[in-house]
């Protein structure tokens, strides 16, 4: 329960206070295959603006166990992701 004592230092303190939380739970065995690992990082992320890091996170996440309404919730959330990316690109210069 301690991925839920982190979610909740994010609701109140903030999405970095919660990445914080959740780096200290990095090690634990019994997350190693916990789809909802990498997808709390990845909402957390998502909260920052951090694109990138987000999708890094649902795909990490997509790669566990999970049934297949958690596979389509994390596939969408990825896709946001991705998404969300290409639009804020910068245009190249031609």
């Amino acid at each position: 329960m301690a991925l839920n004592r982190a979610v909740a230092v994010a609701k109140v303190d903030g999405a970095e206070a919660g990445l914080r939380e959740i780096e200290l739970l990095g090690n634990d065995p019994a997350l190693r295959n916990y789809f909802l690992y990498p997808a709390v990082c990845g909402r957390l992320w998502l909260r920052l603006d951090e694109l990138a890091r987000a999708a890094e996170c649902y795909r990490e996440a997509l790669s566990r166990p999970a049934s297949e309404p958690e596979r389509r919730f994390l596939s969408r959330k990825l896709e946001e992701c991705t998404r969300g990316m290409v639009y804020s690109r910068p245009e190249e210069s031609r």
